[in-house]
């Protein structure tokens, strides 16, 4: 795990998922999560427009960062921090997840670039995080966030180039046909028309 100080961005394109009480799935029945990797299949993110768009507004930005969420609002304890870190994870948060999954099953690309607000508790000697101090990074880098997501927009195409996102589905979707749930097609054909017509859910 790297050391991020306070004020710089990760550009995430792994997560662990540490939530428990949240709705984190779209299909029901026979039905496999897309899987959430970095390399087969590729991110959920678009690291290259958004690396590009950090350094256009003076941001600093660490690469391939992986993000652990975790339910909230809580902080860590000093136990689980210094577990997290011994996982791997780069950066914590509570808000992540389960919108990295559904962008996913939904066959969306999906970018997180995450602000360091703090070094949680896992380090010696350091006061424990406040409320207080969070906010104040945040409003601090506020500006540059907002230019950010601005640069990030300007630079993606009219028109994106054809990804393995885009099918995720076709090998995640096992409920046969007769079984479909009706009232479950009609609620997810605005984002799922390609594989409803075709395939159960």
């Amino acid at each position: 795990m790297r050391e991020l100080p306070p004020g710089r961005f990760a550009i995430v394109d792994q997560f662990i998922d540490r939530t428990v009480a949240r709705p984190n799935q779209l299909l029901r029945h026979r039905a496999r999560r897309p899987c959430l990797d970095g390399q087969n299949p590729p991110a959920p993110a678009c690291p290259l427009f958004a690396a590009a768009a950090t350094e256009q507004v003076g941001g600093s930005a660490a690469s391939n960062a992986t993000y652990l969420a975790m339910e909230g609002p809580q902080f860590s304890t000093r136990a689980e921090s210094l577990l997290y870190r011994q996982w791997g994870a780069d950066v914590i948060g509570m808000t992540a997840m389960p919108e990295a999954r559904l962008a996913r099953e939904a066959e969306l690309p999906y970018a997180l670039i995450g602000m360091v607000t703090d070094y949680d508790c896992w380090r010696d000697g350091e006061a424990f995080v406040e409320v207080t101090d969070v906010v104040a990074q945040m409003h601090a880098n506020a500006e540059t966030a907002r230019r950010l997501v601005a640069a990030f927009a300007r630079s993606l195409s009219a028109q994106r180039t054809p990804s393995p996102i885009d099918t995720m589905l076709d090998q995640a979707i096992l409920t046969a046909p007769a079984e479909r749930d009706p009232v479950l097609v009609e609620k997810l054909s605005a984002i799922l028309a390609r594989v409803t017509a075709s395939h159960a859910i």
